[in-house]
């Protein structure tokens, strides 16, 4: 709504300009794509030291946008009007910056392309370390004018790695920049998940012998044993409210799906089945989970609600699939199942319609985990051999590695920052 109000108020004249050709196109959450040029980022050099030299600041938008999907990007000279004209570009930015120790300073502008004039401007001052995060935040900043959504160029994405011998936990930007070890404790470390305020962390570790799962500070170095109750407990998966944790434990080493209280406290088990039920994951209002069972007697999602009631079955095409992560729309669920050999990743509509394969032919694809807008999905995938880290559309489109060079494990995206 908020694009097309901008195109009436700000661009009544573009069909006039442009002609009937002024369609956007249709991202893949069918949302229409507008269509913009990024012209000049400029250093401003008599305010600037040797350290901006190399900031990629341009490169960092351009990706945001790109990825966002919300955007199709012209590569035209935002000088030419007639080149514009012709591309049919809607807007364009244009920016300056420079640092003055201890801060990096940019400016950032969003034009009218037929009017040329600025519809929204900013100024942001960082610390230097961090200018990339205001680099991120225009580029959310653009997405939220245009077209009233939060875009997720500030978030964070944790993974388990095995950069080095063991398999630790690892923090990065959403687009695989900035990254940073959580763990040292030289065990196998899996599954991780933020809290969502987006300070702790939760994930399933080896480091006694046995998974357990572990409860880490992001910004201290605060570590510890969040459960002890079960022989085994493993993938973790916070309420929305920040209240309860769901996991799957076992006792007598049949796998059960538990929920706790964050201090540690009021444990209740949610399923009593004899077969094996696993890998929880809380629905975006905190009233229902979404999990794998192998009740039927092959591995299958299923929902109840937060009480263990009322299970229903959702998925019935093929014969093992897991992994299921609930999007933060509530409508639909993310998998993986095997077939023909190899893991592909798959949705599916909540009353377990509308199946959908999401990945195709290009090694293990597994472990899909959702962007806080619901617009992509980031996955693990062995198409170049060894498990990287990968972001799509929710449509399979623009399948785009974001690590590299290391056999990566178990994404899980954090959440939006309140308030930011």
């Amino acid at each position: 709504m908020r694009l097309r109000l901008w195109l009436i108020c700000l661009s009544g004249s573009w069909g006039l300009l442009w002609g009937d050709n002024t369609i956007l196109n249709i991202s893949s959450s069918g949302v229409k794509k507008m269509s913009i040029a990024i012209g000049s980022f400029v250093l401003d050099k008599e305010n600037s030291l040797e350290e901006s030299k190399n900031l990629e600041v341009r490169t960092i938008v351009q990706n945001d946008l790109f990825l966002s999907d919300f955007f199709e990007i012209k590569s035209v000279d935002v000088g030419d009007s007639l080149a514009m004209k012709k591309a049919l570009v809607q807007a364009y930015l244009q920016a300056s910056y420079y640092v003055r120790l201890p801060y990096f300073y940019f400016f950032g502008n969003l034009f009218d392309a037929v009017s040329r004039n600025i519809i929204f401007s900013k100024e942001y001052k960082v610390k230097h370390e961090f200018y990339r995060n205001a680099v991120h935040t225009f580029s959310d900043d653009i997405v939220h004018f245009l077209f009233g959504e939060r875009g997720v160029a500030r978030t964070k994405i944790i993974f388990s790695s095995q950069r080095s011998r063991n398999k630790e936990i690892y923090i990065m930007d959403y687009d695989g920049e900035s990254l940073k070890q959580v763990t040292s404790n030289g065990s196998i470390n899996l599954t991780p998940c933020f809290s969502h305020q987006n300070d702790e962390l939760l994930y399933t570790s080896y480091l006694n012998k046995r998974p357990l799962i572990y409860l880490t500070s992001l910004y201290s170095d605060r570590t510890q044993v969040f459960i002890k109750t079960y022989n085994l407990n493993m993938t973790p998966s916070w309420s929305p409210n920040g209240d309860e944790v769901v996991f799957s434990g076992s006792v007598n080493g049949n796998l059960d799906i538990y929920v706790i209280k964050v201090n540690g406290h009021d444990v209740r088990r949610l399923t009593f089945d004899k077969a094996v039920d696993s890998s929880p994951s809380w629905s975006p209002n905190g009233e229902e989970i979404v999990f794998m069972s192998m009740r039927t007697g092959s591995a299958q999602i299923f929902v109840m609600d937060r009480y263990g009631a009322n299970v229903r079955r959702v998925t019935y095409v093929r014969n093992q699939n897991e992994a299921p992560a609930w999007s933060p729309r509530g409508n639909r669920i993310a998998y993986h199942t095997f077939e023909n050999g190899q893991y592909e990743i798959c949705m599916i509509d909540l009353d377990g319609g509308n199946f959908r394969q999401l990945t195709r032919d290009s090694g293990n694809n597994e472990d899909p985990n959702w962007s806080p807008n619901g617009k992509l999905i980031c996955f693990t995938s062995t198409r170049a051999g060894f498990s990287q880290i990968f972001i799509m559309n929710t449509d399979g489109s623009r399948q785009i590695p974001v690590t590299t060079g290391s056999n990566d494990y178990s994404p899980s995206w954090s959440y939006f920052k309140e308030g930011g």
